[in-house]
């Protein structure tokens, strides 16, 4: 057997016998990264905020605040799988992130000779290394939804003993979100390509790249203000044509506990996956611990832990205390409230008093985009039934920062002419 051929057939056997397709070389790419992704199935596609991005969907890096780290180690068998990623975002203008990801394999004795050694101990492993990026276009844009994109670039390796395979591969995705579809609601929606590139080696044989596109969505509900739901889907189509759906669904109490469940359907997927996160410290900086039990029939268990940390505000001398924050809160409470009365020129004001440093501000921002939609229709409506003073005060509410500042500027100067409004 040629030398090629033995890296290709050990090290991918090995690390795709437990997550899925081996019928491409760099298949430990196709283990979803970070311990909540994978008891959730492994689905990530449409998760925004994800410091795990640049390997999963690079475009969850959009979303990302001050600085975030994680790591994971996961002992299993014979090899331990192991990632790590640290993402920097800048203000306004986008997340920066690089992470490694890999596994490595115990020495072992081969029954191959190598260069007339037979039987020597053999090291194997499979590496990765990415530098990702994630722009919040919709805020750039100031559109009415946010619209994440990102890009990533890795490099990645295969070795045995004395032999390597490497690639230069490019990951592109793009996660668009929609708030308030009922109330205190989130939907995501994600798609990634993922893989593509070429061998930076040449071999005797074919190397096919593990190329996969996926599409997946994540919806996440504020039942009450202790109590949140999230679920989330993949649909991901390989090089070879076969498809894995992946599912999962998480239970989070008081924003600390975390409960999941997954399953996977397809390919070698292995079933069912179960997992718990716990987090701990302020808002500002928040040290969260992620576990996941993964199912492998008569290979028994697979136990994955990861911890992450995230500094949202890195100058802790400036950072919001919390009574601010529960008056952001309170401020989204109360416009929401209008909202439903049909008073959305004061839902705007309310709104517009959140502070960019809270959480609920991106939010408010989309809020405000809705209400000033329904306030162009609404005016509409009122012009046509001879409501023209309410018209008016309803479209005054809109103010120059509103990317339909123009519509409403043009309707309040046509009630003033033809309705003679004040």
């Amino acid at each position: 057997m040629k030398k090629t051929g033995v890296l290709i057939i050990i090290s991918v056997a090995l690390a795709a016998g437990m997550f899925g397709s081996i019928s491409e070389s760099f298949s430990f790419l196709d283990i979803a990264a970070g311990g909540a992704a994978a008891s959730l199935g492994t689905a990530s596609t449409a998760a925004p905020g994800d410091p795990d991005g640049s390997f999963n969907n690079p475009a969850s890096l959009a979303s990302l605040r001050g600085i975030s780290l994680t790591a994971s180690y996961d002992p299993y068998l014979i090899m331990t799988a192991w990632n790590g990623a640290a993402a920097y975002a800048f203000e306004g203008v986008g997340t920066l992130s690089v992470a490694g990801h890999g596994l490595v394999f115990e020495p072992f004795a081969g029954d191959i000779t190598f260069d007339g050694d037979p039987g020597r101990m053999v090291s194997a492993g499979c590496y990765a290394a990415c530098i990702g990026i994630g722009v919040p276009v919709g805020k750039l844009l100031k559109l009415p939804l946010a619209v994440d994109m990102g890009a990533a670039i890795k490099y990645a390796a295969e070795s045995l003993d004395d032999l390597s395979l490497s690639a230069l591969m490019f990951d592109a995705g793009c996660i668009a979100t929609i708030s308030n579809i009922i109330i205190r609601d989130t939907l995501s929606i994600g798609f990634a390509v993922k893989n593509a590139g070429m061998p930076l080696v040449t071999a005797s044989q074919r190397i096919t790249l593990p190329l996969r596109i996926a599409g997946g969505f994540e919806y996440g509900m504020d039942v009450t203000k202790n109590v949140s739901y999230r679920l989330r889907s993949d649909i991901r189509v390989d090089t070879d044509g076969a498809l894995i759906i992946a599912a999962g669904f998480e239970t989070s109490f008081i924003k600390m506990l975390a409960v999941r469940y997954g399953y996977m359907i397809g390919a070698d997927a292995r079933g069912p996956t179960f997992g718990a996160g716990i987090a701990f410290g302020p808002p500002a900086m928040r040290l969260r611990i992620d576990y996941a039990l993964i199912p492998l029939g008569n290979m028994g268990m697979h136990h994955s832990m990861q911890l992450s940390t995230a500094i949202a505000d890195l100058d802790m001398k400036k950072a919001a205390p919390e009574p601010i924050d529960n008056r952001n809160e309170d401020l989204m409470r109360r416009g929401i409230g209008a909202a439903k009365n049909g008073d959305y020129p004061a839902a705007l004001l309310y709104w517009r008093q959140i502070e960019k440093k809270s959480a609920s501000y991106e939010r408010a921002l989309q809020n405000i985009r809705k209400a000033e939609l329904r306030i162009i229709a609404l005016a509409d409506e009122l012009i046509v039934q001879h409501e023209y003073a309410k018209a008016y005060a309803f479209l005054s509410s809109i103010t120059d920062s509103s990317p339909l500042y123009s519509s409403a500027k043009e309707r309040l100067k046509k009630l003033r002419i033809k309705y003679r409004a004040p």
